[in-house]
């Protein structure tokens, strides 16, 4: 029962422009400074604006981050944060959120993006010559995994799925946010998704 009344809840209230508007307002207040965590899922930041599109995670705004233009104004937000979800978006919509995010960020501002990197998981299948070993099955099925965005009980259990829309790899991102003005990127090992340093990436880019 609670969980039916938290998801109506949820509907009504979470993606309604005033509620948006209240709680944006509310966490200014609260700390001062805005920081988004986009494309959140079940990781639920404290201290950060909880965003998703997925109405039964628990989250603070229900919304598509490809609309975060819309409901906050330029120069506002102090840190920008998107684990696992840019390559989500083509990637000519990629482009124009990275611009948006740009725009969005105070002067100073952080843009923190993890996800995997295309680069390695191609040198990773490029290095396996060989399905006949465990070993080398999952490894291959790890790459495969990271590249469409799936998960083994997915499979397993013939789930549909959102596939990712975009392979990134590092120097590939870096290269456009160069373009776009970011400044002070920094590429890192990751922090989220078990850490894993062979497969994802973190870049960090200040505004």
């Amino acid at each position: 029962m609670k969980k039916f009344l938290r998801k109506s809840a949820n509907i009504l209230f979470k993606n309604n422009i005033l509620y948006t508007k209240l709680y944006v307002l509310f966490s200014y207040l609260k700390k001062k400074e805005l920081n988004l965590h986009l494309c959140a899922g079940h990781l639920y930041e404290k201290g950060w604006i909880n965003i998703d599109t997925n109405k039964s995670n628990k989250i603070d705004l229900i919304m598509n981050m490809v609309n975060i233009k819309n409901h906050f104004k330029n120069n506002s937000i102090k840190n920008i944060k998107i684990i696992h979800g840019l390559s989500y978006l083509r990637f000519h919509e990629s482009l124009d959120f990275l611009k948006d995010c740009y725009s969005l960020l105070e002067e100073g501002g952080m843009l923190t993006v993890e996800i995997p990197d295309i680069k390695k998981l191609a040198l990773n299948i490029v290095d396996i010559d060989s399905l006949n070993s465990e070993q080398n099955y999952s490894a291959y099925l790890e790459a495969l995994r990271a590249i469409y965005a799936f998960d083994l009980n997915q499979h397993k259990n013939k789930v549909k799925y959102f596939t990712y829309q975009f392979g990134w790899s590092a120097m590939h991102l870096k290269c456009e946010l160069e373009k776009l003005g970011y400044k002070e990127i920094e590429i890192k090992n990751p922090n989220y998704h078990g850490q894993r340093f062979n497969r994802d990436f973190r870049l960090e880019a200040k505004k």
